[in-house]
């Protein structure tokens, strides 16, 4: 969790104020129906196309008003430094919690975010009934 409390009635109200958040809400579902709709069945391939589409939504949003600015950000620009595919933040209230998807192995991913000074962080998985949480470190 980023530890960072702020209102989502006040992140939402934002973005429903601003002029470029319809805009970039349907860019954004553009880049989700590229992956929705892919007819590829090749495992790489879409593993990639999906890594892809998460990266190019969240370059999209967290420029968006108010998702992302301060201390969200400092976090942020400290997590971009580790190997990873994508970041992606989640949740608008109590300052969300920054996701990422590695490059390099989970025990490795550990040992890099406590390095970089990140020690308050919970591993996750997907599963059949969705995202599950391993452990907190």
């Amino acid at each position: 969790p980023s530890r960072i409390n702020r209102s989502a009635d006040k992140v939402l109200k934002n973005l429903k104020n601003s002029e470029s958040s319809k805009k970039d809400l349907l860019e954004i579902r553009t880049i989700a129906e590229t992956f929705i709709n892919s007819t590829s069945t090749n495992k790489l391939s879409l593993t990639n196309l999906f890594n892809d589409c998460v990266k190019a939504s969240w370059d999209i949003k967290k420029n968006m008003s108010g998702v992302i600015s301060g201390n969200l950000m400092n976090q942020y620009e400290c997590l971009q430094k580790l190997p990873i595919h994508w970041i992606r933040m989640l949740g608008a209230g109590s300052g969300g919690y920054f996701l990422i998807y590695p490059t390099v192995e989970p025990d490795e991913t550990e040992k890099l975010l406590i390095k970089a000074g990140i020690n308050d962080f919970t591993k996750a998985t997907i599963s059949p009934s969705g995202a599950e949480l391993l452990h907190s470190a």
